[in-house]
C-alpha cells in the first residue's frame, strides 16, 4: 500500500510541476510524510502530512490540488500570521482563500 501511495504522490508532484513553478519549489522544499496523525492532509511550514487513506481515494489530479493547497498555506505563511486568532476559523478562511486560486488556476 505504501509504495502505490509513494508512487501516487510523485506523479502528483510532477503534475505540479507541469502546472506551477512557485508552488513546485515550495513543495520541493519541505519534507512530505505518510501518517495517521491527520485525518486529511496538514502542514506545519517544513513538512507536509497526508493520511494514506485519504490519499489512496483520490485522483492522481486531485492530490496535485492537494499538495498545492497545503503549499500555499506554507506560501500564504498562514500558521505565522495567525497569532491569537481563532485556528478553526483562521483554517476556513486560509482553506476558502486557497481553494478559490486554486480552482481558477485549473487544479482540481
Amino acid at each position: 500500500m505504501s509504495t502505490d501511495i509513494e508512487s501516487k504522490m510523485l506523479k502528483a508532484k510532477i503534475e505540479l510541476m507541469t502546472k506551477s513553478v512557485f508552488i513546485s519549489t515550495i513543495c520541493l522544499s519541505v519534507r512530505h510524510i505518510i501518517t495517521d496523525s491527520v485525518p486529511t492532509a496538514a502542514t506545519n511550514n517544513t513538512t507536509i502530512m497526508y493520511n494514506p487513506d485519504f490519499v489512496a481515494k483520490l485522483s492522481v489530479a486531485e492530490l496535485a490540488g492537494l499538495i498545492a493547497h497545503e503549499c500555499w498555506h506554507i506560501a500564504y505563511m498562514h500558521i505565522v500570521r495567525r497569532l491569537n486568532r481563532d485556528p478553526e476559523k483562521w483554517n476556513i478562511a486560509g482553506d476558502h482563500v486557497i481553494n478559490n486560486v486554486l480552482v481558477k488556476a485549473g487544479f482540481e
